[in-house]
């Protein structure tokens, strides 16, 4: 399939999934404002709006009125004054621009630069005037709201946004697990959804299965010469266990996310501050031949994952299904 194809595809999926509330209207993009939130933020405008192409030619009138910040159906938003906090006044005027007509009969976006200046717990006016609208957004609107400071965004506006982080995070790739996750991650199965999850979930919980064995191991030998009696040496090792592979297991989540991070900035142009810089060919590859929609899929399925887990929904059921929503 072409690159125009390609984008054709995704700016479509975009359209129709927002039509028919089958995507969030209201992304929370984490990261660098300059160098990597507005720069993502305008290539996904430049898609929407660009009259000659969805992978948006960055020359017609449209994708310099974006550029510019001149589109008369993107709205901008940013902290204006020196304390830095976005006002109850410029949110007031935003929604009253929102609640308007498209001057072209399209799509409206809202873009504030900076969520987390909307207020904090106790001091939010501003921003529960936001999450009003964000509760029930009007029509054919699009929220990107962009942070570098994501502990200080709302609580309340984080619960109504799809988060994407754009910016570097920790990997640890000294764990022991990591190489054979990062081998699962990039070269997946070929087969049908179905079976990619159970093969893909298989490996998964071999790899957890292999630490705890391993984790028990560890913690019988740490407190081996303890005084506890038999029992309650079993009960601390089995609790201790259980905390760790936990952790573990989660932490191979934010791998997995970081891994469909990268696929997702990359099939919008954005190459700075990979976290998988070292397989960027690969990368490009997978993300060739993915659209917007199946990009965004499959952050939302690693999140979905993260949030069963804290449900304590049984392993094997989380990670078939989990992977099965996964493509590549």
């Amino acid at each position: 399939m072409s690159a125009g194809n390609l984008f054709d595809t995704a700016l479509a999926r975009i359209r129709e999934g927002l039509d028919n509330h089958r995507m969030a209207q209201s992304y929370l993009l984490v990261g660098p404002l300059r160098s990597h939130g507005i720069p993502m933020a305008r290539q996904v405008l430049q898609s929407l709006y660009c009259v000659n192409t969805p992978q948006a030619c960055g020359t017609c009138a449209n994708c310099k009125k974006v550029a510019d910040r001149t589109h008369p159906d993107v709205f901008w938003m940013e902290p204006q004054m020196k304390s830095r906090i976005i006002s109850i006044d410029h949110v007031r005027e935003l929604i009253a621009d929102l609640m308007k007509t498209s001057y072209a009969g399209g799509w409206k976006v809202a873009v504030i630069v900076g969520a987390d200046r909307l207020g904090t717990q106790g001091k939010a006016e501003a921003g529960n005037a936001i999450l009003k609208v964000l509760e029930e957004p009007p029509e054919k609107t699009l929220f990107l709201m962009l942070t570098d400071s994501p502990d200080n965004v709302l609580s309340t506006i984080i619960s109504r946004c799809q988060r994407i982080t754009l910016s570097s995070q920790r990997i640890d790739r000294e764990a022991v697990w990591f190489k054979s996750l990062e081998q699962l991650l990039i070269l997946p199965t070929e087969t049908g959804a179905i079976l990619n999850g159970l093969i893909r979930s298989g490996r998964i919980q071999s790899l957890l299965e292999e630490r705890r064995t391993q984790v028990e191991e560890e913690e019988s030998e740490l407190i081996k010469a303890s005084e506890l009696d038999r029992e309650e040496r079993e009960s601390l090792v089995a609790a201790r266990v259980e905390i760790r592979v936990r952790e573990e297991r989660m932490e191979m989540l934010r791998v997995m996310e970081a891994w469909y991070r990268d696929l997702l900035v990359v099939h919008l142009g954005i190459e700075t501050d990979l976290l998988f810089a070292g397989h960027v060919d690969r990368i490009r590859g997978l993300a060739q031949g993915m659209t917007f929609r199946q990009a965004m899929d499959n952050i939302e399925a690693i999140e979905n994952m993260q949030r069963q887990f804290t449900r304590n929904i049984k392993e094997d059921v989380v990670f078939t299904m989990g992977f099965a929503r996964l493509s590549p």
